[in-house]
């Protein structure tokens, strides 16, 4: 009787980790494409110094770095999520 109960268990345990691990994944190819949004803010700035400056404020640098960070994030947690498939339950 309880031998079946851990053996369920010991199952649902492993699946429990294998999302866990495939959410981790996920997080680290957003985290890995939000990296895109420094590059982006360092080009804005040689392109347009006049509107990308820490003398101007900082609020023009912050919306760019947001917003590319979203878009590119996604994007790669999107093209990771499309090569590996979430598991099975």
């Amino acid at each position: 009787m309880f031998a079946n109960f851990i053996a369920t268990f010991k199952k649902d345990l492993a699946a429990g980790e294998t999302w866990a691990r495939y959410a981790g994944a996920v997080g680290k190819a957003a985290i890995n494409g939000g990296w895109a949004s420094l590059s982006a803010g360092v080009s804005a700035a040689v392109l347009d110094s006049s509107k990308f400056n820490v003398t101007n404020g900082l609020k023009s640098e912050f919306s760019l770095l947001i917003l590319t960070f979203l878009s590119s994030g996604a994007l790669a947690a999107y093209s990771y999520v499309k090569a590996n498939p979430a598991p099975a339950v």
